[in-house]
């Protein structure tokens, strides 16, 4: 153990004298969380204050079909009604931003008793057709409820029947914890690319790079076995990776108690427990043990510097998509769930960034991580323990 404590403290003495490894490990990560928040807040304020003054232009084809139904859309503000009657392709050419289309005889149809449809185009890849899409769905309400008003009247019904229903939607969670769950939604995403990222460089260079150095061979004719050479690599890869995601995790904290930063997520400020910190901080380090040990295999298998870098860049890639797959799509967090690793530890950490208490489900996380990581290492020992593997060109 005192070799291969001796071996990492060497490679980490090499790594921190790398500018470029100073950057991945405490510069970058610790930027990193309020240059995206504050940045997020900038252009949303912005994206909110244009849609906030836009007009949105909507044409109405067939309004001579229903003619109670202008009046209505009309009403709604900063809603300009285009008097050309322009089909749903004017919304492609961007000289509407919805088209509504009214079938013959619909409103005769209506008070008839027969079924008539009223058809809302709009785009739902720009913000502001997809607004005008929600304030039409809500004048066309109120535009059935005029038509049925005026038809109670006719039958000598109380029009005021229409009224006694209402429905009100309140959303029981508060600012901050609305402001938390969108953070959990980010923050581990990339506290695992950050992890990866500081990984990837030291445990590529102290492998594929000694190789291309050729001072590998140089360290394995030293007192130290390979698997205490190996071991202390693994160590100064471990410490690494866990600084970036510290640090990361400070730069967050940092950010989120800052009332300006917050509020790029919540109107109120965003309060997260100090347990969740530590929790989220101590479920760093298998994570960072899992990602070292398998981007050392990596640099074990690659003949030179740059082909471990692709190797790893790859493998990066495949854990984005995980950390991505977890925190944008709503999975039910079962037992399963936490089992698969990166998938498991960021949806963890998703729920304890929304307030949810997961000790159970943070444990098991853990320890399947913890498993896959020993599993990681024994092959990088394996590979690292290969003349043939290690040696080839």
């Amino acid at each position: 153990m005192h070799r291969s404590l001796t071996v990492a403290r060497k490679e980490l003495l090499d790594t921190v004298r790398d500018s470029r490894t100073l950057l991945l490990t405490f510069v970058l990560p610790l930027a990193l969380y309020p240059i995206t928040i504050l940045t997020i807040g900038l252009v949303g304020e912005a994206n909110r204050a244009r849609e906030a003054s836009a007009s949105l232009r909507v044409a109405i084809v067939g309004s001579e079909q229903a003619p109670a139904l202008a009046p209505v859309v009309a009403e709604i503000k900063q809603m300009t009604l285009v008097p050309v009657e322009l089909g749903p392709a004017a919304i492609r050419d961007r000289l509407v931003d919805a088209v509504l289309v009214v079938p013959e005889r619909h409103e005769a149809a209506i008070l008839s008793g027969a079924p008539s449809t009223i058809t809302v185009y709009y785009d739902q890849t720009d913000a502001l057709s997809r607004r005008a899409r929600g304030q039409l769905e809500t004048a066309l309400g109120r535009y059935r409820e005029h038509l049925l008003r005026d038809q109670l009247d006719r039958l000598g019904g109380d029009g005021r029947l229409v009224d006694a229903a209402r429905i009100e939607v309140q959303n029981v969670a508060s600012a901050g914890q609305m402001g938390a769950y969108i953070v959990g939604a980010l923050v581990p995403y990339l506290l695992v690319i950050l992890i990866a990222s500081a990984a990837s460089h030291t445990a590529i260079d102290t492998t594929a790079g000694e190789k291309e150095r050729s001072t590998l061979e140089t360290i394995l004719v030293s007192a130290a076995s390979r698997n205490e050479l190996l071991f202390g690599k693994f160590l100064a890869t471990f410490v690494t990776a866990s600084a970036a995601g510290a640090m990361g995790l400070l730069g967050l904290t940092l950010t989120i108690a800052i009332p300006s930063s917050a509020s790029a997520f919540a109107e109120g400020p965003i309060l997260l427990p100090a347990w969740s910190i530590v929790v989220l901080l101590f479920m760093i380090l298998p994570v960072a043990a899992l990602l070292s040990a398998l981007l050392l295999a990596f640099g074990c298998f690659a003949r030179s510097t740059r082909e471990g870098q692709t190797f790893a860049s790859y493998f990066i890639m495949l854990v984005a998509v995980l950390a991505v797959l977890s925190v944008t799509s709503e999975i039910k967090p079962t037992t399963g769930v936490f089992l698969i690793p990166i998938l498991g530890t960021t949806q963890a950490q998703r729920q304890i960034l929304a307030g949810a208490h997961v000790h159970g489900e943070v444990l098991l996380a853990i320890t399947s991580t913890l498993l896959v990581a020993g599993m990681g290492l024994l092959i990088a020992q394996r590979l690292f323990a290969s003349e043939r593997v290690m040696f080839r060109q």
